[in-house]
């Protein structure tokens, strides 16, 4: 008798889940498209993509903070939802927070590195975080020097 009811109650649960990695993947799925379909040369006016306004503000907003490191977002939607499925769960909680915030830290400042700006556009490959991250950099560098 136990052993039914504690099956019923895990059922609820399951598929709440599942419907949670589903709509993580979805939209990961959306956000992938208005990355990729982001052109940061084009002017504000002039972009039209598959994924409307809302994934053109969206793109636009997560090269403009982020650079190319934007893609992360998506990756780590798709992680989480395949982890959903996944037996046994994978790593959750703070810890992971923090390697995920300090691996976008560390790509950003890495794109900014490699970064030419586009004279007009003044946009950096690793995004406004990325700038500040390199401006960061090049401060410490300067700290040894007389």
């Amino acid at each position: 008798m136990a052993k039914a009811a504690a099956k019923r109650a895990k059922l609820p649960r399951r598929w709440v889940r599942e419907a949670k990695a589903i709509a993580a993947m979805a939209l990961a799925g959306f956000g992938f498209v208005a990355l990729a379909s982001f052109d940061p040369a084009m002017l504000p006016g002039d972009r039209s993509g598959l994924v409307g306004p809302v994934g053109i503000w969206l793109g636009r907003g997560f090269f403009w903070a982020f650079g190319y490191a934007g893609y992360l977002f998506p990756l780590v939607l798709v992680f989480y939802g395949v982890s959903a499925f996944a037996r046994p769960k994978p790593a959750t909680g703070w810890p992971v927070i923090v390697g995920l915030l300090c691996l976008l830290v560390s790509v950003t400042g890495l794109f900014a590195r490699a970064s030419e700006t586009v004279d007009k556009f003044q946009l950096h490959k690793g995004g406004v975080l990325g700038w500040g991250v390199g401006g960061i950099e090049a401060e410490a560098a300067m700290l040894g020097q007389p």
